[in-house]
């Protein structure tokens, strides 16, 4: 992944390639704008990080990324770009099936920042091979031989067109990415052209979910998934925590570091206000969210259905929270000690029982 000043879209972009359901996979950063993006990249053996002190052209960068690379496979992926969960499995696989050196598609779609406008994008057949930049994915070894050329804009196109065309496949589907066009692309979108085809936006809406949200869109309820689970995942979790707001979402940087690494996550509220758990209901990383009533009053006597038959890998309590643990069935359970949390306070008990469980680093920032 090529940055430069991108501050606002790399978390997404990570967590993007966070929900990948392919298992070996890796994403190398290579950041060589003024605003080092180098806090937001979480501690994560599935992420390895470079700086540059010096600009590069983008197709330099490109070459220096594959040369870092460990894998057999590389995939293009842009910092303010949408990619599906399903995204590196299905190309993958169409690129080992088919034989092919190079594979993307040459219908992209598009999501103009604000939500007012979509397109498809679509390459006449007649023309010289071509595929999406944003949506390569190709042989390493390739890349090695035929290096990007040394220019700002339009290196992938020269990559591909290099290539034998019977080794280039175009694949069926372009439901897996939506470009994003805003004020600071790499490269202009002229949009007027006749290449370019008007989308519905509620279609985009529907394929993105609730990340459209962040690009302006508001998306059908009735058709807005929970955040995948991964194919191969660390295991479920359970995050419990009690009573104020600022209690509650003190303890999102868990659960989102707990998703990070591969856990599927239920979180488990206990608040003194019922319209609290709204807030957290984060499909990014909550599988589900349970509300405990009355916690104050029951001490978590009171049994809570949804938990009945449910059997957790890890659960973890916040220090007003251990309670709960009766009404939850876990392999390991690890509380708040309640002298470390008078001494060090929630956030700090919440990084050391995150690192118990092979987390590096802070943790990252709350998702409410």
């Amino acid at each position: 992944m090529p940055t430069a000043d991108r501050r606002a879209y790399v978390p997404w972009a990570v967590e993007y390639f966070l929900a990948q359901r392919y298992p070996n996979k890796e994403l190398v950063v290579l950041d060589d704008g003024q605003d080092t993006v180098r806090d937001l990249i979480p501690e994560c053996p599935e992420i390895r990080y470079f700086r540059d002190t010096q600009r590069r052209i983008l197709g330099d960068k490109r070459n220096r990324l594959c040369e870092l690379s460990h894998g057999e496979l590389v995939a293009h992926w842009d910092d303010d770009d949408w990619q599906s969960p399903e995204r590196l499995s299905y190309q993958v696989q169409a690129l080992l099936d088919a034989g092919a050196e190079v594979c993307g598609i040459t219908r992209p779609l598009f999501l103009e920042q604000g939500g007012q406008r979509a397109w498809e994008y679509v390459y006449p057949a007649q023309q010289q091979p071509w595929l999406s930049g944003s949506s390569l994915c190709y042989r390493r070894r390739t890349a090695l031989a035929h290096p990007f050329p040394s220019i700002a804009i339009g290196e992938d196109a020269h990559f591909v067109r290099r290539l034998d065309p019977a080794r280039v496949l175009v694949l069926d589907r372009c439901d897996f990415h939506v470009g994003i066009i805003h004020r600071c692309n790499a490269s202009p979108k002229r949009t007027g052209s006749s290449r370019w085809r008007a989308f519905d936006v509620q279609r985009l809406a529907t394929l993105m979910g609730v990340a459209a949200e962040r690009y302006g869109v508001m998306p059908d309820p009735a058709t807005t998934t929970r955040a995948p689970e991964p194919a191969v995942a660390a295991g479920r979790a359970l995050v419990a925590t009690a009573y104020g707001i600022g209690d509650i979402l003190r303890a999102t940087p868990l659960v989102r570091a707990l998703r990070w690494m591969g856990y599927v996550v239920d979180f488990l509220v206990a608040p003194d206000f019922p319209e609290t758990a709204a807030l957290v209901d984060d499909r990014r990383y909550v599988n589900r969210t349970l509300c405990y009533p009355d916690f104050r009053s029951n001490k978590g006597e009171a049994s809570l259905p949804a938990l009945e038959g449910v059997h957790y890998d890890i659960a973890l309590y916040s220090h007003w929270a251990g309670p709960l643990d009766r009404q939850v069935s876990a392999r390991q359970s690890l509380h708040t000690a309640a002298d470390d949390w008078l001494r060090l306070g929630d956030s700090e008990c919440y990084r050391r029982l995150a690192c118990s469980l092979g987390w590096h680093g802070e943790l990252p920032a709350a998702f409410c």
